[in-house]
């Protein structure tokens, strides 16, 4: 669904475009989910050795990233529906950052 939403009403990030455009485009890019690994044990901290040793540590429980991952569990699914199911707001300033800051970080 495309729209038009003018630069002044997006978030600060705009100021860093050239405003040499009429038109740009925000890109979300496609996910996935897998509805057997548990979001809620994920941790999206990372500013210590020991958080980052916890993602890690989850990251190979659940075989994420590892070379013998595949696509196999995971079903597509819009940010909208992920926005829904996590009580996060979705408008036209919404990022993958929201995501992260819904866990916490």
């Amino acid at each position: 669904m495309l729209q038009e939403v003018p630069l002044t009403d997006q978030l600060d990030w705009v100021s860093k475009l050239p405003q040499e455009f009429d038109v740009y485009l925000k890109i979300l890019f496609p996910i996935g989910i897998d509805h057997h690994i548990p979001l809620e044990e994920y941790s999206f901290k990372r500013k210590t050795i020991a958080e980052l040793n916890a993602r890690a540590a989850f990251w190979r429980k659940y075989g994420i990233g590892s070379p013998a991952a595949n696509d196999e569990g995971l079903t597509p699914i819009k940010y909208c529906e992920l926005a829904q199911i996590w009580g996060i707001p979705y408008n036209d300033s919404f990022t993958p950052d929201h995501i992260s800051a819904r866990f916490g970080e």
